[in-house]
């Protein structure tokens, strides 16, 4: 992701999350946050429909915001764009993946069950507008692990 992506995938965040990350997170993940590791998918035409923003800092990969536009989900890329990651963990010496989720959201909770997290803690009330709890899903990953 480059600083010229901020404003779609923003547009992308408000669509898809009830309190999302001010453009500004977006602007400092790319530019200023040395953790940080943000994917897009785009279109043929070079429209932004995904992105992924994980922080890096072995020997954890965290998940920080996983989202699809409306019109493209359902079609295998929030899971692409999550086997990428955890690759890219693996290949950067990453044994832990890690994530929190709204207590609320089972499609996102199914996606990451799917791919290996379980869940391994709650952060009561962590979510604003509207209050939800946090569940805190983790997984392995290192150079034996399978991404599935």
């Amino acid at each position: 992701m480059m600083l010229a992506d901020v404003a779609a995938v923003h547009a992308i965040e408000v669509r898809s999350y009830p309190n999302p990350w001010p453009a500004r997170s977006f602007e400092y993940e790319v530019t200023s946050s040395p953790a940080s590791r943000l994917w897009v998918v785009e279109e043929s035409d070079g429209t932004i429909i995904a992105y992924l923003a994980t922080w890096l800092i072995p020997p954890e990969l965290h998940i920080n915001n996983l989202a699809v536009i409306p019109g493209h989900r359902r079609r295998g890329l929030g899971s692409a764009l999550l086997r990428f990651a955890l690759q890219f963990g693996i290949a950067s010496g990453a044994g832990m993946a890690t994530l929190e989720v709204r207590g609320a959201n089972d499609a996102a909770r199914s996606l990451y069950r799917k791919h290996g997290f379980v869940e391994t803690g709650l952060r009561a009330g962590f979510y604003d507008s509207p209050r939800d709890d946090a569940i805190i899903m983790s997984r392995e990953i290192g150079p034996s692990g399978t991404i599935e």
